[in-house]
């Protein structure tokens, strides 16, 4: 896991890119998971502002899609 190898800048990146894969389907699942691991990395490093906008977005969209 790239958390492991402390490569945490990359992880964003990829999900940052599956982020844009996510809204360019435009499929709330997908959205949503994206959105829940972003808070995850951000709480791992410390950034709980971040990490709470992400939560934020991934339980709106689970509300909204009714998950």
């Amino acid at each position: 896991m790239l958390a492991q190898l402390d490569e945490v800048p990359r992880m964003l990146e990829r999900m940052h890119e599956a982020r844009t894969i996510a809204e360019q389907l435009n499929d709330d699942g997908k959205r949503g998971r994206v959105y829940a691991f972003m808070k995850v990395i951000h709480l791992i490093v410390g950034e709980l502002d971040a990490a709470l906008m992400a939560g934020s977005r991934a339980l709106e969209i689970a509300e909204r899609s009714g998950t």
